[in-house]
């Protein structure tokens, strides 16, 4: 009997355990909502007053009306009327709805588009009702004609889509320089551009960088591109897509001086030592010279606090120490010998600052001259070759040119490259005077363009590289 009263406890526990475990698996999946997967929709335009595309249009106000809360980014910059209105328009939203306010007289027989461009968005996740415009016509038709194309930077083969585009209708050609557009619209982030809705007409048309934001090109510093001609659209026929080259006329030649890659840590109240690109380091460019700068001028016997030497520390001669207008940047030719080990000495005296500082400490860089498994080789193969075109091919590290060279041929070879990462792209120096040239707007000349190679170029160390160039 003690036996089975034991035995019906020792059950009985094991069940209420088990109970206790189901319980708390259960409760463990009892929680808050989750609200549900996250929404990844653009808003949905529900309805127009008056309705998208409607004609004989008088009407001066704009209803949209959509299926969720919206919200409009900074809509004076990014909601553009075409044609231009001399009174920019009352633009707002509220809840579910925006409105539009047309201020100046419409003008008959003429369609109108609002580009709201990305600018329209719903109010909880930021998704974007993308690329909208709102297009009506106050005649019995609406325009169908079109212009399109894209904008480079002719000095850099790059994009920039801060450029605006002007269309003028029925324009002379200096019209950008004196008189707003009828037209505008903006860059995507291709640099690309769209007209749509255009009647049958003459056309100019301009891009710029409108700093001073007066819609008229008045500054040699403003990026700016032109068409050397009227555009003619036809009643049925819209032209292909065209690119234009825009240049600033102030602009000079490509290419930037060189950034600071490294810097040594000394005492703040000491001058500082500063690698330079292309500074004597652990490995030095036996075809170039080196480069050493500090943060203050040399003094006047300065150089002579400088030397190369071998590991022994015996000087090498034929050393040549130049220093630039600054009196603090040095560059530095010696007749490196492939794969020999150098120490650069540089006194802490040379240098002294306005208030006398000093260098914290003489100084010994040791580094080693390249030697030919360093460099790797590379052969290009240009297509369609032509003397006329007097092209220049160009090696870049980062923005910096670090090989330029006429192309005269239709393979070009070189074994003097440095392992590391670069870019390629092609001058078209058609004046021939070995630099990139802007156009000049008054005698309607275009600029040089250069051509971006859409692949970036790797080299190794003692490795052979092939490439094809289409010009």
């Amino acid at each position: 009997m003690l036996h089975s009263r034991r035995l019906f406890f020792y059950c009985s526990f094991i069940v209420l355990i088990i109970f206790i475990s189901l319980t708390e698996v259960g409760c463990a999946n009892v929680g808050a909502p989750t609200g549900g997967p996250r929404d990844s929709l653009a808003p949905v335009l529900r309805s127009a007053t008056p309705s998208l595309r409607s004609v004989n249009s008088t009407a001066d106000k704009i209803t949209l009306v959509f299926d969720e809360y919206v919200e409009l980014l900074d809509a004076q910059n990014n909601v553009f009327v075409s044609p231009l209105q001399n009174k920019n328009p009352n633009i707002n939203y509220n809840l579910n709805t925006v409105t539009v306010k047309l201020k100046d007289t419409l003008q008959p027989n003429t369609t109108y588009s609002i580009n709201f461009g990305n600018a329209i968005k719903d109010i909880n996740e930021g998704n974007v009702f993308r690329d909208f415009i709102y297009t009506f016509s106050t005649g019995p038709v609406i325009d169908s004609l079109s212009i399109s194309g894209k904008v480079i930077m002719a000095n850099t083969g790059l994009v920039d889509s801060t450029l605006q585009i002007y269309l003028y209708q029925d324009a002379i050609d200096t019209a950008i320089l004196f008189k707003k557009p009828k037209y505008l619209t903006k860059l995507n982030g291709k640099g690309e551009f769209s007209f749509t809705n255009l009647p049958a007409a003459s056309f100019r048309i301009y891009a710029l960088k409108d700093i001073d934001g007066t819609k008229n090109y008045n500054s040699k510093k403003e990026a700016f591109a032109f068409y050397p001609q009227n555009i003619s659209l036809l009643t049925k026929d819209s032209i292909q897509p065209f690119t234009l080259f825009a240049f600033a006329e102030e602009a000079g030649g490509v290419g930037s001086t060189p950034t600071v890659v490294t810097q040594k840590a000394t005492e703040n109240d000491r001058i500082n030592y500063i690698r330079v690109a292309n500074a004597p380091s652990k490995r030095q460019n036996i075809y170039e010279a080196a480069n050493i700068s500090y943060t203050d001028r040399l003094k006047p016997a300065g150089l002579l606090g400088l030397s190369i030497t071998d590991t022994s520390y015996n000087k090498i001669n034929n050393v040549t120490f130049i220093q630039d207008s600054l009196g603090a940047n040095i560059s530095i030719n010696a007749p490196w010998a492939k794969g020999e080990s150098y120490y650069l000495i540089a006194d802490k005296n040379i240098v002294e600052g306005v208030n006398g500082k000093k260098l914290f400490k003489s100084d010994t860089l040791s580094f080693v001259a390249m030697g030919d498994a360093d460099y790797g080789r590379l052969v290009v193969e240009f297509k369609n070759y032509e003397p006329s075109k007097k092209a220049r091919f160009q090696i870049l590290n980062a923005e910096k040119i670090v090989l330029d060279t006429v192309i005269t041929n239709k393979t070009w070879s070189y074994n003097r490259l440095t392992p590391g990462e670069y870019n390629l792209r092609i001058l078209y120096d058609s004046n021939g005077n070995g630099i990139w040239d802007p156009g000049d707007f008054k005698l309607l000349l275009q600029p040089e363009i250069v051509q971006v190679l859409p692949n970036k170029l790797v080299i190794k160390g003692d490795w052979d590289n092939e490439i094809t160039v289409e010009l």
